[in-house]
């Protein structure tokens, strides 16, 4: 088991937050996301559902696949991701858990079994590390956002 990378509380039900982690179509609302969504495609029990991330990291162009091996409907996103970044080969699976805390939802990022295969092992270090930080502020934004949604909804 990895490392905890972030977690956070967002006051909105479960069924809300699990729903928008679901599509990752979803995640092109967010500016800190750190690339643009595309080739989505959701299936109806969630499992196969993928898409592609495409941005740059310090000039350089990254371009991930991901894949949901594992969905329960709002309690778990096992996120299975395989991409590139300057000749290294990211890779990883990534764990939402949704669980009811009080009035809204605590969402816990847990990257499973992180890495970077990289031919320069200081640089996969570096690559791992702006990796984990990079999250952050996605959760934080997500909060906003969701919090927000949940206010307005009639």
């Amino acid at each position: 088991m990895g490392t905890r990378w972030q977690e956070v509380h967002i006051e909105a039900p479960v069924e809300k937050v699990f729903a928008f982690f679901a599509d990752p179509n979803n995640f092109n609302q967010l500016e800190g996301r750190g690339g643009d969504y595309v080739d989505v495609v959701v299936t109806p029990q969630g499992v196969g559902t993928h898409y592609r991330m495409v941005s740059r990291m310090a000039g350089v162009e990254v371009d991930i696949d991901g894949r949901y091996t594992e969905v329960v409907p709002n309690r778990r996103i096992v996120d299975d991701t395989r991409g590139s970044l300057a000749g290294n080969v990211l890779g990883g699976s990534f764990t939402y858990r949704f669980e009811p805390e009080g009035t809204g939802t605590r969402v816990v990022f847990d990257p499973t079994h992180p890495g970077v295969v990289s031919r320069l092992p200081l640089l996969g270090h570096v690559i791992e590390t702006q990796l984990a930080h990079s999250h952050q502020p996605v959760m934080d934004e997500l909060k906003a956002l969701l919090e927000r949604r949940a206010r307005d909804a009639p």
